[in-house]
């Protein structure tokens, strides 16, 4: 092997190990974007029913609870339960302004979440509806989620469906693929929303915020480490960063108590779902972008550093 070959393997090499740390779903180093959609239902206690407002049981829903009237305007109350799943159209790397990872048929990127309601306010900051601030649920209804979560990724999954039954619906985005990683409330994160609930098929008269930390890393995780961000789109809870053009905190807005300082943050708009009732079990539906900044690798950059440089050596050897 000549010294060219000698160099090209090293590029090769370390352009290897790069495409290793980049694995599907590939998330490229400073801001990316995931986008996906998801489909949920409100559930309340069936013994909070009792006083009406809820549609009648159906043997999908889970043991204790039933979903929620959603014909029935402001329709919501402290402890129900928001539930559903969810799948991972794209990801998008802002630096590059391309997709680094888009869900095909046989590679899915999918998850389940619940949130429950804790409070709710009444109409205020200039918002025509109640303010719904949401937490981790005490008991998923499902029980898929473990202590301190609120979703669970999971990625290489054969396939995804909105349609069927709740238990085949949630089993397409939960079984048979690899543990991603699970998001829940640090210490400075949120979940709040805008609703009544009363929602026409096509339009949203919702508006959702959340800021999550990575409470635990799956065999699946591709994120890297991550800069903490604000998200200076919300302006209730997190607070405005001083420069809303980079959202990656800075060491003062780390220290800074008015900013909230996360691993992810997003937003969400709910509509009704098309297909409720008729071929899918979900009464909601919601498309939702979710922000991340995933920091560089030291190692990587330095070996893909020196694997040029070797190149650029002997480019110099055949000149001289």
């Amino acid at each position: 092997m000549n010294k060219l070959q000698t160099g090209l393997t090293a590029v090769a090499l370390a352009l290897s190990v790069v495409g290793t740390a980049q694995a599907a779903p590939a998330i490229a180093a400073g801001d990316s974007t995931i986008f996906f959609n998801n489909f949920e239902n409100l559930y309340r206690s069936t013994t909070a029913c009792a006083a009406g407002g809820c549609l009648a049981a159906d043997a999908g829903d889970p043991t204790g609870y039933q979903r929620i009237d959603p014909t029935i305007a402001n329709n919501v109350a402290v402890g129900d339960i928001f539930a559903g799943v969810l799948n991972i159209q794209n990801i998008t790397s802002v630096v590059s302004g391309s997709d680094t990872y888009n869900s095909v048929p046989g590679d899915r990127f999918t998850g389940y979440f619940a949130q429950q309601i804790m409070a709710i306010d009444l109409p205020s900051l200039g918002h025509a509806t109640a303010h719904l601030t949401l937490g981790t649920v005490a008991a998923d209804p499902f029980g898929i989620l473990g202590a301190g979560e609120m979703f669970r990724l999971y990625s290489n999954m054969a396939g995804f469906s909105s349609g069927g039954t709740l238990a085949s619906s949630i089993a397409s985005a939960t079984t048979g693929g690899t543990f991603w990683g699970s998001l829940g409330l640090g210490t400075e994160g949120y979940a709040y929303t805008h609703t009544d609930l009363t929602q026409t098929v096509g339009s949203s008269n919702t508006e959702a915020f959340f800021a999550l930390d990575l409470i635990l890393a799956g065999a699946g995780y591709t994120g890297g480490a991550l800069n903490k961000l604000n998200d200076f789109n919300e302006d209730e809870v997190g607070g405005l960063k001083s420069s809303p053009l980079n959202q990656v905190c800075s060491a003062a807005d780390l220290v800074n108590p008015a900013l909230s300082c996360t691993d992810f943050v997003g937003t969400s708009e709910i509509e009704g779902n098309s297909a409720f009732g008729a071929n899918s079990p979900w009464m909601f539906a919601s498309n939702d972008p979710l922000d991340l900044n995933r920091i560089p690798e030291p190692g990587t950059l330095a070996l893909v550093g020196l694997s040029l440089a070797g190149l650029g050596a002997l480019r110099r050897r055949r000149v001289y």
